[in-house]
């Protein structure tokens, strides 16, 4: 008990004397070199002293070429001389991207509104060492490109190997980050072996489309790769636990491999021979399109079809347009695109499909359909064509219907003579005239529950029955009437939706009509819509312009600008809000 106390009463006077040190605040940024290779890895830390329970994190300058990963943090504490300080140690590692001469700092903390400024020290990375006699040690980093000579958006491979004669985990890759220059991943890595220089190794591939969105003479900084490498202990004896699944057989450490810099040519696409209507495509592409059926009747329907297929930037393969045809509907379909990814890059194919359906008819000529792109192997702009078609039709069968009429079978004109009633049975009860007793032998009446469930039961569920009918019938049309009612504020605010395009405009316009105009059909035609707009009574300058307006839009998805920003969603809210005044009135 004794010693309890005394201990206690030592800790407080050790209190009393200590008192936190009125020091001034100061940032160290420390370096554990001056000078690195792209394969090294550099331990940079930042200690902030004089600053009791300070958790902020200071910020870097200067690192905008390296790659900065944390490293933890620690706090220290010292009594000295009765003094008490306390400080705040922040620690990276650094990886570089490229060789040069680099500042790197200050480190920068606010502090009670105070902001404190550290040290700049100066690190020079070189190249990787070149190994003797072509010797690349136990693992390694390979990069290629092929072809290093390409078109603005013509695809290219970038293809990263790591050579490997020792196990490996943990592994990540740091593609280069080139501005203009796009890097997508192809399928997932390879593994298999191979022989570099001789020497057999376990190599890992890993593929990227490599895309120019500019021209210009590009360099592609070195690739890296992030692992851990498990080295055998030489002085252990192998056994059966020697692989680095267990952890104390092998010892394991982080390293960064880096691939070697490459030269790409990117060059312009040539005005010289550029077709007018030249939409930025660039691969090798192929066209083809059918009609079927080329004979039908009037009011019968051909379908037009039209692939275009090939290798290249396959998400800018257009959409094809047909002109207007006198005297055929043409209804445009949903345009069906495909694209995949492969070792050489990316190939799909894009399907149009049209329903032509002739009025009358006669001999129609379906035009070519045409499409250009820019051939990346022979160096110059190829227009595609298809054939023409000739659509033969013949008059419709027409729609008749012969009514039939009831009547007796000739020669049956006989009356039919009545028979005479026969008595067939007597009552099993007898009738009476009159209240009274009831004969003998009559049943007792039936019990109360069970007489009255017969007695209101078919009744009830009669008045039930009609009633669900008409709520549901209720529920039905107001369910209608709602969308009726809300047709125009759905649509106004989809036409005050920003970049709104042509290809989402057509379909809402239609959808507010079968809404608004209660009808059961899908797509209408302009034509279509202005007629039952002037049954409704709308006013016929409203109809008209709606007309145009609807085949601005028409035409702009025809010609494959459907997915560029319109500003027909103003002027269509103008006519909506007058159709809805003029349906109001009726």
């Amino acid at each position: 008990m004794k010693r309890f106390v005394f201990g206690l009463a030592a800790m407080v006077l050790v209190l009393a004397v200590v008192h936190p040190a009125r020091c001034e605040v100061k940032l160290t940024l420390d370096l554990d070199r001056s000078e690195a290779t792209l394969d090294d890895n550099m331990s940079l830390s930042v200690s902030v002293s004089g600053a009791h329970g300070n958790d902020a994190r200071p910020t870097l300058r200067g690192l905008e070429d390296f790659l900065v990963r944390p490293a933890g943090t620690s706090t220290r504490v010292e009594i000295v001389n009765g003094q008490y300080s306390a400080g705040t140690d922040f620690s990276y590692l650094l990886q570089p991207k490229k060789a040069g001469t680099f500042r790197i700092g200050p480190a920068e903390v606010t502090l009670g509104g105070v902001t404190y400024q550290s040290n700049v020290v100066t690190l020079a990375v070189g190249n990787a060492p070149a190994a003797a006699n072509g010797e690349r040690g136990p693992i390694f980093l390979v990069a290629a490109l092929a072809p290093g000579r390409v078109y603005v958006e013509q695809q290219a491979v970038y293809t990263l190997k790591l050579y490997r004669l020792v196990n490996i985990g943990n592994a990540t890759v740091n593609v280069p980050e080139v501005e203009g220059l796009t890097f997508t991943k192809i399928g997932e890595p390879r593994e298999y072996q191979g022989v570099y220089q001789g020497r057999s190794y376990q190599i890992i591939e890993v593929r990227y489309l490599l895309t120019p969105r500019k021209a210009g003479q590009f360099t592609v900084t070195p690739a890296r790769m992030d692992l851990t490498v498990f080295m055998q202990d030489a002085r252990r004896r192998r056994g059966i636990f020697d692989d680095p699944f267990f952890g104390h057989a092998s010892s394991g450490r982080e390293q960064t491999l880096s691939s070697e810099a490459l030269a790409l040519q990117v060059l312009p696409l040539p005005l010289v021979g550029r077709p007018p209507e030249y939409g930025g495509l660039v691969g090798s592409f192929t066209l083809e399109a059918t009609i079927e059926p080329q004979t039908l009747k009037a009011g019968e329907s051909a379908t037009l079809t039209a692939t275009i297929r090939g290798r290249g930037n396959v998400k800018r393969i257009p959409e094809l347009s047909i002109p207007p045809l006198d005297g055929v509907k043409i209804y445009a379909d949903q345009p069906l695109q495909k694209d995949e990814t492969d070792a050489d890059g990316v190939s799909g194919f894009k399907t149009m499909k049209w329903a032509l359906v002739p009025e009358r008819e006669g001999r129609y000529r379906i035009p070519s359909l045409a499409i250009s792109y820019f051939d990346t192997a022979a160096g110059r702009y190829q227009t595609l064509r298809t054939a023409e078609a000739t659509l033969v039709v013949s008059a419709g069968s027409g729609n008749q219907s012969a009514a039939v009429a009831a009547r007796p079978a000739r020669g049956d004109t006989a009356t039919v003579a009545k028979n005479a009633v026969a008595e067939v049975g007597r009552d099993i009860l007898p009738v009476h005239g009159a209240l009274g007793t009831p004969a003998a032998g009559l049943s007792a009446p039936p019990q109360a529950l069970v007489f009255w469930v017969l007695l209101i039961g078919p009744p009830a569920a009669f008045v039930l029955t009609l009633g669900g009918a008409r709520y549901r019938h209720r529920s039905d049309t107001i369910v209608t009437s709602r969308k009726v009612r809300n047709a125009a504020a759905r649509f106004v605010r989809t036409c005050k939706r920003s970049g709104l395009t042509a290809a989402e405009l057509m379909p809402t316009l239609q959808e507010y009509l079968n809404q608004r105009l209660q009808l059961s059909h899908g797509s209408l035609t302009a034509d279509e819509a202005a007629d039952l707009l002037r049954s409704r009574n709308v006013d016929d300058a409203t109809v008209r312009a709606l007309s145009a307006e609807w085949r601005r839009t028409e035409d702009a998805i025809y010609s494959g600008k459907g997915r560029e920003a319109t500003a027909a969603g103003e002027k269509l809210c103008t006519l909506v809000a007058r159709i809805e005044k003029d349906l109001a009135r009726g």
